[in-house]
């Protein structure tokens, strides 16, 4: 999905075994805590309510890829006025 937003391959490889490395995650905790899934239910909220707006904010700017952010914050630092050095 990711991948998609961004037009990126990177992203959504990067989706994917990020995904993949928190399922795996879950996995370890679910069998950790005796079979309960509250501790799973907890950390998967906070993962969707802390993390994945970000994500679809950069997916919607455009800022998936590392060229492109690394385009703007170039273009960004040209575009700034230099601070005048003036001795008093």
């Amino acid at each position: 999905m990711w991948g998609l937003f961004g037009r990126s391959i990177g992203a959504a490889w990067g989706a994917m075994v990020s995904t993949t490395v928190l399922g795996a995650a879950l996995a370890v905790v679910y069998v950790v805590s005796a079979r309960s899934l509250a501790p799973c239910i907890v950390s998967h909220f906070l993962v969707t309510g802390l993390i994945e707006p970000g994500l679809v904010l950069a997916a919607v700017r455009g800022e998936m890829s590392r060229r492109r952010a690394t385009r703007r914050i170039a273009a960004g630092a040209l575009q700034r006025p230099m601070k005048e050095s003036g001795s008093t």
